[in-house]
């Protein structure tokens, strides 16, 4: 996958397409080639993520969750790569970004609960284990969500 640029945009009378659209053509001048546009309105946003995910100029995500977010359970993990819990739809989109190319990714939580990132790595470990198990994954997807999940432990100089 080459990088490449990702725009979203809302737009209700039509002015902020046009400014999307005048941004997508300065980049392509600029020599970008991989221009996606969504309008967030028509688009869900699902498929928005899948993409950006897949572009290899993402660099970190983050996020800020509440503490009961960081939770998953038997019920969840059982719906395989349709998850309604937070971390199951991290999950879901490293993989994508793992079918795109194993390309490196920072995964950082902003929240200030105890052991955030023990908990990211537990519930992202618990999906990708349970979609192997399931026959959903490669194992080679456990072996890079635990390599990309070593970036949020503080501890790893």
């Amino acid at each position: 996958t080459e990088p490449g640029l990702v725009i979203c945009y809302g737009t209700m009378y039509g002015n902020t397409e046009r400014m999307a659209e005048i941004i997508a053509r300065a980049a392509s001048k600029a020599g970008v080639k991989n221009i996606v546009m969504y309008n967030i309105s028509k688009t869900h946003h699902s498929y928005i993520l899948a993409d950006i995910f897949r572009n290899p100029s993402l660099q970190m995500i983050s996020f800020t969750i509440t503490e009961k977010g960081y939770s998953y359970n038997d019920a969840d993990l059982a719906r395989g790569m349709r998850p309604l819990l937070a971390l199951g739809k991290v999950t879901a989109l490293l993989y994508e970004r793992f079918k795109a190319g194993k390309m490196p990714l920072t995964v950082q939580s902003m929240d200030n609960c105890s052991h955030n990132g023990d908990k990211v790595k537990a519930g992202v470990l618990a999906y990708a284990g349970r979609w192997l198990e399931d026959g959903l994954v490669p194992k080679e997807f456990l072996d890079f969500s635990k390599l990309t999940l070593l970036s949020i432990d503080p501890s790893r100089t």
